[in-house]
């Protein structure tokens, strides 16, 4: 069962999704979705580090490492290095 919700739009896509029937309806199923599944990995992922010690610091350094080893990865695959 669908709830109606209000939510801010920019204003150049409430326009569209105001004038356009079909646009509406597909930004709603989309919305939806995504929006539906972003909660749900959420929820998840607070539930998983509900009994964390990790800091704020700690994922931030983990994140950073994360990433830099990913773009280190990709640099490898297209001969390309950055510092």
């Amino acid at each position: 069962m669908s709830k109606p919700v209000s939510i801010l739009l920019p204003e150049e896509i409430a326009i569209l999704l105001e004038q356009d029937e079909l646009l509406r309806s597909m930004a709603e199923s989309i919305l939806a979705d995504e929006l539906g599944k972003l909660l749900l990995k959420t929820l998840v992922l607070d539930k998983l580090a509900e009994g964390s010690e990790l800091t704020e610091d700690d994922i931030a350094e983990l994140d950073k490492r994360i990433k830099r080893g990913l773009r280190l990865r990709i640099e490898a695959k297209i001969g390309v290095r950055h510092k």
